[in-house]
């Protein structure tokens, strides 16, 4: 009996140990957790062409034979702010702009020799702002990997220019295409980052692959304090 009691006392000291370690263990890391966060990050990038630009200035009306041509991607340039609320997890704005342009060309009937007709331009100006969320799923001295999403609104500007005489667009195309004019309006953006890589600590330097209303490829350097 005495030795369950002796079993049973080093079990309840051994325990009270573990947790007064991980205890002091845990307090230790919030006091240095309080001293090094909130971090704020402040970063400018330059990217690619964004999904939206790519999927409404590429694609020729398949209403009529068309090509698209003389396509010009200024890019998507933007900045933005973070603060880390801890190593894992940090919550952001950003701003940013692109701009895109492109020619369709409606193009003659198999067979028939003849010029293509430059028939309009479209150009595509986006001002975008965005709330973000950003999880670090790995980090290793100054290597960092974080995946983000981000919501917003942006303000959508398509400027269409007529080359050609409507009538010949309109002897082109079926009844049901409309015509396409010059529209501004606001759109609900979105934003999923599927990698971000940054290395450095204080300086950093960061590459990252996405989809949505920020560059496909994006580049830049930030600002961690």
């Amino acid at each position: 009996m005495k030795k369950v009691y002796s079993t049973f006392l080093i079990t309840i000291v051994a325990l009270l140990s573990t947790d007064t370690v991980f205890a002091q263990r845990s307090r230790v890391e919030r006091e240095i957790d309080a001293q090094y966060f909130p971090r704020h990050e402040i970063y400018v990038h330059y990217g690619s062409p964004t999904v939206m630009e790519l999927v409404t200035v590429l694609p020729a009306p398949k209403e009529f034979n068309a090509d698209t041509k003389d396509q010009v991607f200024v890019g998507a340039p933007g900045i933005g702010y973070n603060i880390s609320l801890s190593e894992d997890f940090s919550l952001g704005i950003f701003g940013g702009y692109s701009y895109s342009k492109a020619n369709i060309y409606a193009l003659p009937p198999k067979g028939v020799n003849a010029d293509e007709l430059l028939l309009y331009g479209i150009g595509v100006r986006s001002y975008v702002g965005q709330l973000s969320a950003n999880w670090v799923y790995f980090k290793e001295d100054d290597l960092e990997l974080s995946t983000g999403l981000y919501l917003g609104a942006a303000f959508w500007d398509e400027d269409i220019h007529f080359y050609a005489d409507k009538g010949i667009l309109a002897g082109l195309i079926t009844e049901d295409f409309d015509i396409p004019h010059s529209s501004e309006q606001w759109k609900l953006s979105y934003h999923f980052t599927a990698c971000k890589v940054r290395y450095g600590d204080t300086f950093g330097v960061f590459g990252e692959l996405g989809f949505g209303y920020r560059g496909l490829v994006n580049v830049g350097i930030s600002i961690k304090l």
